[in-house]
């Protein structure tokens, strides 16, 4: 009949008898040593709160301009119908910004545009160089993304932490 062991654990000691955590807890590296903001008392001087930096996906990270027009050709044009809508955030229905609405006419300037660019340079350009080029454009992007998430965020109403994990880089 096997005979069934007992052990007894016994809890890491040093030779003062405090367990390993306590020199951690006593060079203040847990949170329960961390100190709560102070608080206003009657009184006494000094501030009532803490102030926190705004948090990485604040809508204080991002400046919008109150109109956006076109980009065609390399450069920012006026729609021709001249035609613009409200951007509006769905929280707060404040207006972010003023957006050109494109028309048919735009669009095809815009895609003129394009089929030059792409039979006068891009299409002459090696595979490594344009490789390079969009290397450089996704590191921009991946560089701004929490600006894009926040932007994206504001535009849609949806939680930033789907923008920023699901819909960006």
């Amino acid at each position: 009949m096997a005979q069934a062991r007992t052990t007894t654990r016994r809890s890491a000691t040093s030779r003062n008898g405090s367990t390993p955590h306590a020199k951690r807890e006593s060079q203040g590296r847990t949170r329960s040593s961390v100190s709560a903001p102070p608080r206003a008392q009657e009184g006494v001087a000094g501030p009532p709160r803490w102030d926190y930096a705004p948090a990485p996906e604040s809508a204080e990270i991002v400046k919008l301009r109150k109109r956006y027009d076109l980009y065609i050709n390399g450069e920012w044009t006026t729609p021709t119908p001249k035609k613009y809508f409200d951007s509006i955030n769905p929280a707060t229905g404040m207006q972010l910004a003023q957006v050109a609405q494109g028309s048919a006419a735009d669009v095809d300037r815009a895609v003129a545009s394009a089929r030059r660019a792409f039979d006068t340079v891009w299409s002459k350009t090696s595979g490594e160089e344009r490789g390079r080029y969009l290397f450089r454009i996704a590191r921009i992007l991946q560089e701004r993304s929490r600006e894009f998430a926040v932007l994206e965020t504001l535009d849609g109403g949806k939680p930033i932490k789907e923008s920023r994990d699901v819909d960006l880089p």
